[in-house]
This record gives C-alpha cells, sequence and structure tokens, in this order.
C-alpha cells in the first residue's frame, strides 16, 4: 500500500493577511491510500521475425529503369529555357523593382533558383547597394507589396536589412 502526502502552503504574498494582522500559513494534509494490482497480461516481449520476402526492386531492375529526361532532346531544351531565363534576368533596365522581384521570387517558388544563383546575387546587391541598409528609402509610388516582398528576398539572401 501506498501512502500519499500533500502540504499546500499559500501561493500570494497577501495570504497570509487578514483584517489587518499576520496569521501564520496553514498547512493542509491529505492521505490517500491505494493499491495497485498487477497486469493479468503481461507484455508481450516475442522478437518478431526477420523472414521478409525479397524485394522486387532489386539493384539491376533499378538499373534498368530508364529516365526520360536525360537523352539529348530534353538537355537541349533545359540549356535552351536556362538561357531565357537568364536573359530575362539580365533586363535589369527594361523592367520595374516589382517585376524583378517578382520574377526572383516565381523562380525560388518553382525550385529553380539554385541554377541562377549568381544573377539574383547581383540584382539583389544592386538593389542593397542602391537602397543602403534602409529598405525604406525606396520609390514612393511602389506599393508595400513590393517593399515587403524586396525585404524578405534580401534577408533571405543574407543581407543586412533593418525593419525600421
Amino acid at each position: 500500500m501506498a501512502t500519499l502526502c500533500i502540504g499546500s502552503a499559500p501561493i500570494y504574498q497577501n495570504a497570509c493577511i487578514h483584517n489587518f494582522r499576520l496569521q501564520r500559513p496553514r498547512r493542509f494534509i491529505s492521505k490517500s491510500m491505494t493499491k495497485t494490482m498487477p497486469d493479468a497480461n503481461p507484455l508481450d516481449l516475442r522478437r518478431r521475425s526477420g523472414n521478409y520476402q525479397p524485394s522486387s526492386w532489386d539493384h539491376s531492375y533499378l538499373l534498368s529503369i530508364e529516365n526520360k529526361y536525360v537523352n539529348e532532346k530534353e538537355v537541349i531544351t533545359r540549356h535552351v529555357l536556362k538561357k531565357k531565363v537568364k536573359k530575362m534576368l539580365e533586363e535589369v533596365e527594361t523592367k520595374s523593382r516589382l517585376e524583378k522581384l517578382e520574377l526572383i521570387d516565381d523562380l525560388q517558388k518553382l525550385g529553380v533558383s539554385y541554377h541562377f544563383e549568381q544573377e539574383i546575387n547581383t540584382i539583389l546587391t544592386n538593389f542593397h547597394l542602391e537602397n543602403g541598409k534602409n529598405i525604406w528609402k525606396c520609390d514612393k509610388e511602389e506599393d508595400l507589396h513590393a517593399t515587403a516582398l524586396q525585404f524578405r528576398l534580401l534577408r533571405q539572401h543574407g543581407f543586412g536589412v533593418s525593419e525600421g
């Protein structure tokens, strides 16, 4: 059998002041007797069998699967698309700040920004140098979306930009 004793003291500092005179905190003791019985069903500690069926995905089967994106036509298409995106990133003068930032954001969301890290870093470095460490010096005609997008992209790429 187990005995449980619980003691309690006042929680607040003013709990012992009553009618403007100091009283001693009272201790409350509660005793409870409990009896536990062992479980009727002991845990099943048997080890699982290691006799599994062999996998149908053996090494020779995996080598026989053909990747349709490594043939010559797909590689050429991929290089052409990369060149088009690089050209879009290099057309700095013709695009507004918001268009450039949205293009960088779209490339990141598509998961292909690692192909264009150098170009993206160049654009963001130019933004950072133009505005200094305070992005609030940006053009007044651009909206909060452009400012927030620039703030997030600069922070993601490790530029020290202040919030205020």
